[in-house]
């Protein structure tokens, strides 16, 4: 007889609306996630649960970087700053790349 065993799903909490409820600090995450082949590293930006792997499951794509090419960063900024919003806490790398990447002025 085989036992069931209960697997952990990643769920985000809502209102009853479909908006993101505030999430409580360092449940979320916004950082990189390698999807490069080998010795040709291209990242996504992405908001994953902290929990998960790097490459892992994610709950939103944000953007992309390619460190190998000069100014290959695209990022959805009024994403990060909505996920930030909800308590997305920024990684150490995602940062830096924002400070060396300035969101464009709104005109």
């Amino acid at each position: 007889m085989h036992r069931r065993v209960k697997r952990s799903v990643t769920r985000v909490p809502h209102d009853g609306d479909g908006s993101v409820q505030k999430l409580r600090a360092g449940w979320a995450k916004i950082r990189l996630a390698r999807i490069g082949t080998k010795k040709t590293p291209v990242y996504r930006i992405v908001a994953a649960d902290s929990r998960a792997f790097r490459d892992g499951r994610h709950l939103e794509r944000l953007g992309t970087y390619n460190p190998r090419v000069a100014g290959a960063f695209t990022v959805n900024y009024d994403r990060v700053k909505y996920w930030q919003s909800v308590g997305a806490q920024l990684s150490e790398e995602i940062t830096n790349l924002l400070k060396r990447h300035p969101a464009p002025a709104a005109q």
